[in-house]
Formats: C-alpha cells, sequence, structure tokens
C-alpha cells in the first residue's frame, strides 16, 4: 500500500521521509510518462531525476493551486521535449 501523498508544507519541513513518500507515489507515473515520449530508458530516467530535483529546487514558488503530482508531471514532459526535438522527432 502507497503512502499518503506528502503536502507541500511537509515537503518545506524537509523531512527525508516525505520525499521518499513522493518518490514511491509518483516515480512510476512520471518515468511511463517519460519513457513513453522518448522511447529510450537511460533518458526516461533522467527526466524522472531532473522533475524530482526540479519540484524540490522550486518548492518556494509553489503555490499550491495543483497537486505534487501534477507538477512532477508537467516539469517531466517539458523536459522530454527538447530531448525528442535533438533526437529529430517532432513534438506534439
Amino acid at each position: 500500500m502507497l503512502p499518503p501523498t506528502p503536502s507541500t508544507e511537509s515537503l518545506r519541513a524537509g523531512a527525508p521521509q516525505t520525499l521518499a513518500a513522493l518518490f514511491e507515489i509518483h516515480a512510476d507515473s512520471v518515468y511511463r510518462l517519460a519513457f513513453g515520449l522518448l522511447r529510450e530508458r537511460q533518458a526516461a530516467e533522467d527526466v524522472v531525476q531532473e522533475a524530482f530535483l526540479s519540484a524540490m529546487t522550486h518548492l518556494a514558488q509553489c503555490e499550491g493551486r495543483s497537486s505534487l503530482g501534477a507538477r512532477l508531471y508537467r516539469v517531466a514532459h517539458n523536459a522530454s521535449l527538447p530531448r525528442r526535438r535533438s533526437a529529430g522527432e517532432s513534438v506534439r
């Protein structure tokens, strides 16, 4: 059973178990999104890492208008687009 989704406030507090819970809940779906766009395992793993790093780095700017999962998904999508362009694929 997955842990409950941590709140932005608990992540701001910096508890390591909170980040671990966020990763456990969302890493697979963020990876599937990135892999679906990139079709390359290593690139998809890099995008997952970028998404979580960006989410933690920019946590102070998070206004709470969307869920953390939605934010991770959007960051992963945006991080995948330049990789697709550099691979010569069209971007939708």
